[in-house]
């Protein structure tokens, strides 16, 4: 069985192994720092011959007089700097590459996996079809959309994350008088809002024992009154309401189950407190599903994978920056792991 990986396992794994990796991957980006300052000056000098021969051909020297020395500093200095913002773009879209490169490493790393087994694909999502045997949000009424999907093996089952966006689309309509030859006239225009519901991370995860009942926790810590009466319109599965004795917990969560004594045994003092140290760890809203069968999903509010993407390692190597850098990844990412350790989901 997989054991939750410390702060030192991965310093290890980096002196001993990943230090060599990244080596690799900062060779792999001088060839192409070489390349991109190649093509900009190529670049920059056709712009400036091209420049050269206006001024020529169109005698701007002797028309501009004394104007002329002030308007070359100026073109060669907004040139410079479009040719320096230019570089830097590119090479800040070679460190996201490099970026989603250590992402998958370090999920290997953390999952004691193969590369070849992590699938980590940033322009992907959840499929439909997967997201919509959760029953938690009815997608014939919610849209949603994501990215940065994956898939990595975890103690002989499966976890996935993916970042998601679910929303829903409002009409606002306004009216205002018009008059036009003396006649008043009602113009009503209409306006498409997009209304957020959940923006954030999804984690999925494979059971190794069938759960015989659905237990939902939904949010109920809405600050948004609005949302909050309406969230129940959004979700798909419309259970049993479960009023449970832990009044703290019930501030936090409504449950709806389809077994209401069954819930009660599931939900138990102790399942209740290990949402409590996923509270801890990730105090954003949450909404925990567990499914009849295998099927277990949390979707966590403001806590995405782009996120973790983001922390770019320095353009210009630096083994301080770099550690640090790798180092907060790493703890990014075991955090997701830990919620499969802290429910015990291996034993469910």
């Amino acid at each position: 069985m997989n054991k939750i990986k410390m702060e030192k396992d991965f310093e290890n794994f980096y002196q001993n192994e990943y230090y060599n990796t990244i080596e690799k991957y900062y060779d792999i980006l001088k060839k192409k720092k070489k390349s991109i300052l190649l093509f900009r000056v190529v670049i920059g000098i056709i712009i400036s011959l091209i420049y050269t021969y206006f001024i020529m051909i169109f005698k701007f020297k002797s028309n501009l007089n004394n104007y002329y020395i002030m308007i070359n500093i100026i073109f060669y200095l907004v040139l410079s700097v479009m040719i320096i913002i230019s570089i830097y773009k590119s090479l800040k879209i070679e460190m996201e590459k490099i970026n989603e490169y250590v992402i998958k490493d370090i999920l290997a790393f953390i999952s004691d996996n193969d590369l070849n087994n992590v699938i980590y694909e940033p322009k992907k999502k959840v499929s439909k079809e997967s997201f919509d045997k959760m029953e938690l949000f009815d997608l014939n009424i919610v849209k949603y959309n994501g990215k940065n999907y994956i898939k990595v093996p975890y103690n002989k089952n499966n976890m996935v994350f993916s970042d998601m966006h679910t929303y829903t689309y409002s009409i606002k309509e306004t009216k205002k008088e018009i008059y036009k030859n003396g006649k008043k006239y009602i113009r009503t225009t209409k306006k498409k809002t997009k209304n957020t519901i959940f923006k954030g991370l999804y984690i999925g995860a494979t059971l190794n024992k069938k759960n015989t009942n659905h237990i939902y926790l939904i949010p109920n810590n809405f600050n948004d009154t609005i949302i909050q009466s309406k969230i129940m319109k959004y979700i798909k599965f419309h259970g049993v309401s479960v009023m449970l004795e832990n009044l703290d917990f019930s501030k936090r969560y409504k449950v709806f189950c389809n077994d209401e004594v069954q819930a009660r045994y599931i939900l138990s003092l102790s399942l209740m407190e290990k949402i409590n140290e996923i509270d801890k760890l990730f105090p954003e809203k949450k909404y925990i599903v567990f499914k009849e069968g295998k099927r277990f999903a949390i979707c966590i509010e403001n806590t995405t994978i782009e996120d973790i993407k983001n922390i770019k390692l320095p353009i210009i190597r630096n083994e301080i920056k770099e550690i640090n850098k790798l180092i907060r990844v790493f703890e990014q990412l075991n955090n997701l792991f830990k919620i499969y350790h802290i429910l015990d989901l291996g034993k469910l």
